[in-house]
């Protein structure tokens, strides 16, 4: 399970995640770009992270066991 991201004015952004998610770490990637992931971490009982993402790039924010 994925959630696509796709920012016009860039910056950070506060995602909402998914329930199962929560305490599992996050992967934040790049769909141009591979090779850039960024891991994340929601902080404790939260249901939503930051992320700082680059104007009109397509990010795909995942969760890992």
């Amino acid at each position: 399970t994925e959630i696509v991201l796709y920012p016009a004015p860039g910056r950070s952004a506060d995602v909402r995640i998914r329930r199962e998610w929560a305490g599992r770490k996050l992967v934040l990637t790049e769909v141009e770009k591979p090779a850039t992931s960024r891991a994340l971490q929601p902080a404790a009982g939260s249901s939503s992270v930051t992320v700082e993402l680059r104007p009109r790039t397509a990010y795909v924010l995942r969760g890992r066991q």
